[in-house]
């Protein structure tokens, strides 16, 4: 073990937030190498060729904001985005057997009464506490036809969670700002003001990012190096962090890029309060089932869109489903068609578990009468989260605070990733910058 040639920082996870968090930190003349324990980077940003069709493994896209981290980063690694199909404004949520299209056809998602609920809304004051489940703030000023049809369905397409278990600070915070400055729901949503985000991929799909920062960083990025454990400063100040090899590596300052409960892991002996804190983080687990189909299985035609949303209420076996050759044209072959549903959630974990073949049976049963779909798929994929998107569920807020607190008693430590402060992949671009940009500064104080 030597000390000559170890970074000032040493990022545990080479997923998008460590990759981000150790390109800031070298941009910023901080040396710091990035230890991966699988022989990729990139974590669940990953995108998959096969039989001729491109495979999202984690998020089909992303929120594109001119001036964000996110933009920031796509233009000092010179990536192509790419836009979606003009046919891909098309959103739906299920009711009754039925794929509505938003906004088009909300009056008939939420019937007269719930309409009128709505427009009496705007001319209230909202009060905001942060602190109270999604689902009981809209409940209360949008009324249960809101809630139960349309809300429900927004947090399933973002969280795959449950509305009255997630906090609404912390699960939508853009929102609830909004929501606080107009003192209105529907003016925080229909008002305008903020910068403009537009739905976008990459020329090479998703994994284009994490591949992009990988070689930017180079050989600092080390693959298949799993860290089992961490030894906190002593009187040298400098950490120690084995490897599944048994080989030791020093470094000046730690981030653990990984989720909530793997940082837990590895604090727990050291700082048991910690530990506990960062392993109390909940998830959803999920399966993501795709489905590979000819056109001809379309008699009127393939799918055009986003996708659909399924509230809760439809007792769908589907969370909902995207259309990535909608979206993007070249996610399929020539006279395919690709479907991507989502499985599982907070609500119906025990659906992750299903073998692959009930997966694909339930997903194909329950498209066939919403999308018309007359023949069985020439192809499909199945892919388990079983960590699943962390949820932030009510205590979020008074929890992260708990952890900030604690981790002022280890100087050279500190967390990113999105099991924190955002889940989409420009909150954990922002999220990664921003403490690579605080740490640099501590070092070269």
């Amino acid at each position: 073990m030597s000390d000559v040639s170890a970074p000032r920082v040493a990022v545990v996870g080479g997923g998008l937030a460590g990759l981000v968090c150790a390109a800031e930190l070298r941009d910023r003349g901080v040396d710091a190498d990035v230890f991966e324990a699988t022989g990729r980077a990139g974590g669940v940003v990953h995108t998959i060729a096969e039989g001729g069709y491109q495979i999202e493994w984690g998020p089909q896209s992303f929120l594109w904001e001119a001036g964000s981290s996110l933009d920031r980063w796509i233009q000092r690694l010179r990536l192509g985005v790419l836009p979606p199909a003009d046919a891909a404004r098309a959103r739906y949520v299920l009711k009754d057997g039925r794929l509505l299209n938003l906004p088009r056809e909300l009056p008939k998602l939420l019937g007269p009464l719930g309409l009128l609920r709505a427009s009496r809304e705007a001319l209230g004051r909202a009060r905001v506490d942060p602190t109270q489940s999604v689902d009981a703030f809209f409940r209360a000023r949008l009324g249960p036809r809101v809630a139960d049809r349309l809300l429900d369905a927004f947090v399933t397409g973002i969280w795959a969670g449950d509305p009255a278990r997630l906090e609404l600070g912390s699960a939508f915070p853009r929102l609830t700002a909004k929501v606080e400055s107009s003192r209105s729901v529907l003016r925080a949503f229909f008002g305008g003001g903020g910068a403009r985000r537009r739905t976008a991929s990459f020329v090479g799909g998703m994994e284009d990012l994490p591949e992009a920062l990988a070689e930017h960083l180079g050989p600092a990025v080390k693959l298949e190096h799993r860290v089992q454990s961490l030894l906190p400063p002593g009187s040298d100040d400098r950490w120690v962090l084995r490897t599944a090899d048994g080989e030791a590596h020093v470094a000046r300052a730690v981030v653990l890029a990984t989720s909530a409960h793997v940082a837990g892991t590895l604090l727990a002996p050291h700082d048991p309060a910690l530990g506990e804190l960062l392993a109390a983080q909940p998830t959803a687990p999920l399966a993501t089932v795709t489905l590979g189909y000819r056109s001809g299985a379309f008699p009127e035609g393939p799918p055009e869109g986003f996708g659909f949303l399924a509230p809760e209420q439809e007792q769908s076996f589907v969370l909902g489903c995207l259309f990535p050759s909608s979206l993007f044209p070249l996610t399929a072959p020539s006279g395919c068609v690709q479907l991507r549903c989502m499985v599982g959630g907070r609500r119906h974990p025990e659906r992750v578990e299903k073998g692959d073949a009930e997966l694909v049976a339930g997903c194909h049963t329950a498209l066939e009468p919403l999308l018309g779909i007359t023949r069985a798929p020439v192809t499909w994929r199945v892919d388990r989260h079983r960590e699943g998107i962390p949820q932030y569920e009510l205590g979020h807020a008074t929890r992260l605070r708990a952890i900030d607190e604690r981790l002022r008693g280890h100087p050279g430590l500190r967390l990113t990733g999105n099991s924190y402060r955002g889940i989409s992949v420009p909150d954990v671009v922002a999220d990664a910058e921003r403490v690579a940009i605080a740490l640099a500064g501590s070092l070269t104080a």
